[in-house]
Parts: C-alpha cells; structure tokens; sequence
C-alpha cells in the first residue's frame, strides 16, 4: 500500500470578533440589550428545553443575572449575550405566531461565529474521507469527539459506533461493545484522551475493507506505527513533534480525492498530496523542528526506543498512585491507562489546590486538571525528562505524609 505524507498549517483559531448583540461596557448597549432580552424573559422563565438539560446552556432568568441566574450559562462565553444574538431568524413578533413556532428558522449554529474551529474538524476527516450515502463510524474515546461527530453530521449519516461516557470516559471500549454501523464510510478514533487519561493499547478490529482514521494528535510516535492497519493517521504536532501550528497527515493514497465536489480546494487532501505540501507558504519553521525531533528520535534509538522510555515514566506514576493507600485516586481504569496523561484526584477539591500550588512552587509546574474535570494531570510527553517524573514521584510521597 501507498502512503502520501502531508505537512500543512493547522486550521484552528479563535474568534475575536465581538459577535453583534453582546453585551458592551457602555451604558447605551447594556441598555439596549437588557430591554431586548426583557421581550425574551416575560414568557422563556424557567420552561425552556436549556432549563430541562436539553440545550447547551441553561438559559438566564433575568439580564440582570439575579440570583435566579442559571450559574452555567452566566460563567459560560455566552453570559454577557443578548437572547437574539443566537435566536435570530424568522422570531420578530411577540407574541411568536404559529407560522414563526413552525418554522423552526430560529437558532443560529454554533459554526457560523466558531468557523474556524468548524473548518479544522470538518477537514481533517469528514470533507478528506466522506463517501455519500455511507455512514461514518466514531467511537467516542475523547471529549473533543463529539465536536467531530456534530461536525461530521452536517455532511452525512453518523454513527456512534462505541463509548465510555457512562462510566465518565475512564476507559476505552471494549471490542465486544462496538457496533459497527451497516456498510462504514470509516471508523473514526482518536488514540489518546488528553483529559481523562485513557489510551487505546490496541487497535479496534474494523470491518474488512473500511478504513480506519485515527487522530493521533496528544500521542503521535510514542511508539512504534504499524501503519498498514491505517487509512490515514493525523494531528496536530505541537504535542509530540513540533510547535503548534503544524499538522502531519499520513494517508493512504486510494483514499486521497475522495472528497466531494463542493469541498474548497485547501481542505482538500488532494490538493496538498499534488502539490507536495506547497499548495500555499508552509509553516516552514514548524517543519524545521519536525525534522530536528525526528533526527533527535532516530539518534535516541528510534521508537521502540521512545516506547520504552514512555512505559517507564508512565509506570512509575501509576505505581505511585496505586501504592498510595487510596490517597491518590486514578480517573483511568488501569487497561486503559494513558502513557501521555496521567490523571488522579486527591481526597478533597482543597487538598488539589494545595497539592498545585506546592508543586508549582517546588519546580514541578503545569499540574492542574483539565478545567471541565478537576484534578491533577501530569502531562509527560516523549519530551518530558524522566527524572522530571522522580521528582513527581518523590513530591506525591512527601505531600501524602505532610497532608494525609
């Protein structure tokens, strides 16, 4: 088999500008969005599909933010917002009439003010691989799976095909739990949870002729590839390989030109395979340091050499959590334990504020979990020196007996 090896700029940003109907500083607009949300609030108090769980935010019971407030929607993005910001379209009349109720014309989606974040989900899989009328099999091993999945149903059918969210991701699915859709366009993985600590140690077996394309961005060459089990493997490199800003793809050849006709030519795989990486000004200094890691890698003996070293560390961070009495609790159930991300908690939420403020202070910075679960998180990528890791592990005993 034929593989094509793509080095391009990574598609991601931020939005930075004000989205028309946010809240401002000046007395004028707070006015005036106050007055619009008002019209909004005398019926949509407590009753609507966000107060049932339904929606992604709960919706706010007064502009002013009362107590009444939903606590997650005003410390969300969205809480300076006016209601019509997002609620747009056919809603003018108040009360709404039946025709407006009918149309269901009204909620402006998320990727039309977050395109850019759209555009590097929907390229790196979806628009590369997609064959219409078939679906696309994901199996939801990270948290940034289900943007993927939203972004994929814009273009196709979608199928969960495994997960572990009822037990709160703390392990990959088990072989006997996929269930693969009828006829897969591919099966979608991502090889790593940068937040909960969980990675795939084998691979999914797929049905015969499917391919399987893997985002590897958080786990990339921390040991060897056996790439002919692959469709395409990508990622970001910033994590393993480069600086941020860089993403590698490699992808099977029969693959490339797959997409559909609509797709715009730079986020199509063909048009880099073309034209050799070049189609536009590459990152080239991103590449540069590519080429000095994978020099550094060879030299250092190559990745059974960087698996090897990545089981250590790995090894003896989860021994240091398991020999502590229950002091220390791992998220990741031990089969599915990440070699990159090493997530626990402590006995109390107070204990880990301590716990990272002292190792922030004693040279072991960078600690605090992930900010949607809490906790402790020691990232030790294949750079991560392992007497880093002693360190960590000689802090954790100290802490436990001063804290215990």
């Amino acid at each position: 088999m034929a593989y094509s090896l793509l080095l391009g700029l990574a598609l991601s940003g931020s939005v930075t500008a004000q989205t028309k109907g946010a809240m401002g500083t000046d007395p004028e607009t707070i006015a005036q969005v106050r007055a619009w949300n008002a019209e909004c609030l005398q019926c949509h108090v407590g009753d609507s599909l966000h107060e049932q769980g339904k929606g992604l935010f709960s919706l706010p019971k007064s502009a002013e933010k009362s107590e009444r407030t939903s606590p997650k929607f005003a410390a969300s993005n969205h809480g300076n917002m006016a209601c019509k910001t997002c609620h747009v379209g056919a809603f003018k009349a108040y009360p709404h009439t039946a025709e407006e109720l009918a149309s269901k014309a009204e909620t402006l989606q998320c990727n039309e003010c977050h395109a850019q974040e759209s555009f590097r989900v929907e390229a790196q899989v979806a628009k590369s691989v997609h064959s219409k009328n078939l679906k696309d099999n994901f199996t939801c091993s990270t948290c940034h799976d289900p943007h993927i999945v939203a972004s994929a149903k814009k273009l196709g059918s979608v199928h969960v095909a495994g997960t572990s969210k009822a037990t709160n991701h703390d392990r990959i699915p088990l072989q006997s739990e996929i269930r693969y859709s009828e006829a897969p366009a591919y099966v979608h993985m991502t090889s790593n949870n940068t937040i909960y600590g969980t990675q795939w140690h084998h691979l999914p077996d797929v049905p015969v002729g499917v391919p399987l394309i893997n985002d590897a961005s958080s786990d990339v060459f921390c040991r060897p590839v056996d790439i002919a089990r692959y469709g395409m493997i990508y990622g970001g490199a910033q994590k393993n390989l480069s600086i941020a800003g860089l993403t590698l793809v490699i992808v099977r050849e029969d693959l490339i030109g797959k997409a559909p006709a609509a797709t715009p030519a730079y986020l199509n795989y063909a048009t880099h395979a073309k034209e050799r990486s070049l189609y536009n000004t590459p990152p080239a200094f991103g590449i540069y340091i590519l080429h000095l890691v994978l020099k550094h890698l060879l030299a250092e003996g190559g990745l059974p050499a960087v698996e090897a070293r990545n089981r250590r560390k790995a090894a003896k961070l989860y021994a240091a959590i398991d020999a502590s009495g229950g002091y220390y609790r791992g998220h990741a159930q031990p089969e599915s334990r990440s070699w990159m991300n090493v997530t626990f908690r402590l006995p109390a939420e107070e204990l880990e504020k301590k716990f990272v403020a002292e190792s922030t202070a004693a040279g072991l910075d960078g600690l605090k979990g992930h900010r949607s679960v809490g906790g402790i998180r020691a990232s030790i990528y294949n750079a991560f020196p392992e007497a880093g890791v002693d360190a960590l592990v000689t802090f954790m005993a100290d802490f436990a007996r001063a804290n215990g």
